[in-house]
């Protein structure tokens, strides 16, 4: 039983660490892209450098209490309902937060 938490615990923490570099890295990056407003990829780069890392934060503090909460507390038949809803509201996050800065930039 102990070995097999800390292999589920491992694989939580490692599709996290993935998940929430890449997921919102590319989330950002293309919401960013078609807002538009940046002359150049390099300008894109700046602004997902400047922004990704409180995104990044705000992600590992809400994903990992929420899966525990998913898979401890709500049964079977409703995770889909749950995670459906959590990642509706991420999604409406990310824009706000890709508009924020999106239009914040000259």
């Amino acid at each position: 039983v102990e070995s097999l938490l800390l292999d589920a615990a491992l694989c939580a923490f490692l599709t996290q660490a993935f998940m929430a570099v890449t997921g919102n890295t590319v989330n950002m990056g293309v919401r960013k892209l078609f807002a538009g407003g940046y002359r150049d990829v390099a300008a894109l780069a700046l602004a997902l450098r400047a922004e990704l890392p409180a995104v990044i934060k705000l992600d590992w503090i809400v994903f990992p209490p929420f899966q525990l909460f998913l898979f401890t507390a709500v049964p079977a038949h409703l995770r889909v309902v749950f995670t459906a809803s959590a990642m509706a509201l991420w999604g409406v996050y990310m824009s706000h937060a890709s508009a924020r800065v999106a239009f914040a930039s000259p």
